[in-house]
């Protein structure tokens, strides 16, 4: 991981509390006013937000005025339904860092049945990588079991995870986000094989109870924080949402003791 101002880590901890804003891009969440949301969670300052290019650029003073957070841009978009296409890239490296992206991520997708679109993506993640290592800043990859070949029900599963945070390790990744194997056992297996950071995805939105207890069982088992969107950006305070996670991710605190933080 690159040891400066741009690490998505937190210097004191080690670890992450990432906001996933970047849901726009492939039309999958729609938010009023992108701008008025980022300013509350922002303003919590988590580790880093995930976000389109543009939307980083738009929201510029934010992260002046919150040297911490670190812009992550994302350069690739997906559809899954009703059909099963990309990742695509829609935003070009130099353009992200012209727009004030001190960090990016792109998506690794296992289970393709093209198999030239996977080898195409895996050649997009390694040469992104390499760019990202020129010009030192950290490159993050979102490694997912979404190809048609896995089935609906075994998204989860470590042995596909486990797959694809390995071949995103082996493409270049300075952090990987991924999805959690929902038990801690299970997901400390994946992360014994996994040498650098690694990070869980949030997926939809759900009760705070569960989604707490998701995040300290993962933390318990060895991973490096939490990337979450709409459990944040759909919550009816972002901003105590944020500082909820970085309790649970940096302070080690209870499902308890989170929940009093939204209140």
């Amino acid at each position: 991981m690159v040891a400066s101002k741009n690490s998505i880590l937190n210097s004191k901890t080690g670890k992450s509390v990432v906001v996933a804003f970047d849901h726009g891009i492939g039309g999958k969440i729609y938010s009023p006013n992108p701008r008025t949301l980022a300013e509350k969670f922002i303003a919590a300052q988590p580790d880093g937000v995930l976000m389109s290019p543009p939307l980083i650029h738009l929201c510029a003073d934010l992260f002046v005025k919150y040297p911490r957070v670190v812009p992550i841009a994302t350069l690739v978009t997906l559809v899954r339904k009703p059909k099963f296409a990309g990742p695509t890239q829609v935003f070009d490296f130099d353009f992200a860092v012209e727009m004030g992206a001190r960090a990016i991520k792109n998506i690794l997708v296992i289970g393709q049945t093209d198999g030239a679109g996977m080898l195409e993506n895996m050649k997009n993640t390694a040469y992104l990588a390499q760019r990202a290592r020129q010009k030192g800043i950290p490159f993050m990859v979102e490694a997912v079991a979404w190809g048609e070949q896995v089935p609906p029900d075994k998204e989860a599963a470590p042995e596909y995870i486990g797959q694809a945070c390995r071949m995103a390790l082996e493409c270049g990744a300075d952090v990987i986000k991924t999805t959690y194997t929902g038990d801690p056992k299970s997901f400390k297996e994946v992360l014994a094989n996994v040498p650098i950071p690694v990070i869980i995805l949030g997926g939809a939105a759900g009760e705070l109870p569960a989604v707490f207890q998701g995040v300290r069982d993962a933390m318990d088992a060895g991973a490096a924080g939490v990337a979450f969107g709409r459990n944040v950006f759909q919550s009816e305070n972002p901003t105590l949402m944020v500082n909820a996670l970085k309790e649970l991710v940096h302070n080690g605190a209870t499902v308890q003791e989170a929940i009093a933080k939204m209140k």
